[in-house]
């Protein structure tokens, strides 16, 4: 299941082109856990208060008609699309229970000069996959994590790195094994994962810099395993707007 929320900055007049940090990640997932702790204390417990929970869903955030520089991005239009998906129901629910709640709220702080409201909340209709190959286009970018639990380091690769395929598929077994079952296992080594007008690019979020990658790709498997990963993500740290793809 996936939604488009549309967010809208409060004014008092006419709309001025808006600056916000180029480093948002943590101001807009504050909204979203300011209205799933109303709307579902147990969900919003388990995803951000339980350690190491996996996040079974994806997001992307659209700025129209925005500037972006090092540090900030110039919002030229008062307008935010913010994309949610998951393949869960319940969470589904939840989530879409929390913008409803934050939607009757009149004003959202995002930042101390920048103020938002909840304009409108709309499903996303998805077709069943029954090939063996869909194409993808990313709409935030994918971030393949490879750790040393050695070193106690991580390294984010890019879809050109010689193991990113690699690397992206024993992520995706630690990531769907608890949730799938240990079959997804022969099916995730059996994955494709093709590179078709991908690019990279650096993600600063947070305190860190990280390389990802946006575009194009072509993924070739089970029916079953191509429809679950469209609605969560391939990527590393699909809760924090990462890794959310729309079927072309």
């Amino acid at each position: 299941m996936r939604f488009k929320i549309s967010l809208k900055i409060v004014t008092n007049g006419e709309f001025e082109p808006t600056e916000i940090p180029i480093r948002y990640h943590a101001a807009f997932l504050s909204l979203l856990k300011r209205g799933l702790e109303k709307a579902s204390p147990a969900e919003f417990n388990l995803l951000f208060k339980e350690k190491n929970t996996q996040k079974n869903y994806s997001q992307a955030l659209i700025f129209h008609k925005a500037k972006f520089s090092k540090e900030v991005i110039l919002l030229k239009e008062p307008k935010i699309s913010w994309f949610f998906s998951t393949p869960d129901s319940q969470l589904a629910f939840n989530v879409y229970n929390a913008f409803q709640l934050l939607k009757q709220e009149k004003r959202l702080q995002l930042y101390s000069n920048v103020e938002v409201i909840v304009d409108k909340i709309e499903n996303i209709y998805q077709e069943r996959i029954t090939s063996t190959s869909a194409v993808f286009q990313t709409l935030s970018p994918i971030l393949v994590r490879q750790h040393d639990p050695i070193q106690h380091k991580d390294w984010f690769l890019s879809f050109g790195d010689d193991n990113f395929e690699i690397v992206c598929k024993e992520n995706l077994k630690r990531k769907l094994i608890p949730l799938l079952g240990e079959r997804v296992k022969y099916d995730i080594d059996e994955l494709k994962i093709k590179p078709l007008e991908m690019k990279k690019t650096v993600i600063k979020t947070y305190e860190k810099a990280l390389q990802s990658s946006i575009g194009k790709l072509k993924l070739s498997g089970e029916p079953y395993l191509l429809e679950y990963l469209r609605d969560t993500s391939i990527s590393s740290k699909s809760g924090l707007f990462f890794g959310y793809m729309e079927e072309i």
